[in-house]
């Protein structure tokens, strides 16, 4: 009986795992993106009032 248990348990672990996965894989995604993003135009921001000078 305990095996039955923890053979159902692992079941719906590795079913939430796979449900998941995508979901986690394009916020990921979507954070990188927006961070990098972020940094270029922060570097294109920093040229345009400097002057291009980066130190």
């Amino acid at each position: 009986m305990k095996n039955k248990i923890n053979l159902i348990i692992v079941a719906f672990l590795l079913g939430e795992l796979t449900i998941m996965l995508p979901k986690v894989i394009m916020s990921s995604l979507f954070v990188g993106a927006s961070l990098l993003l972020f940094m270029n135009f922060d570097e294109w921001e920093h040229n345009r009032f400097v002057g291009g000078t980066k130190e």
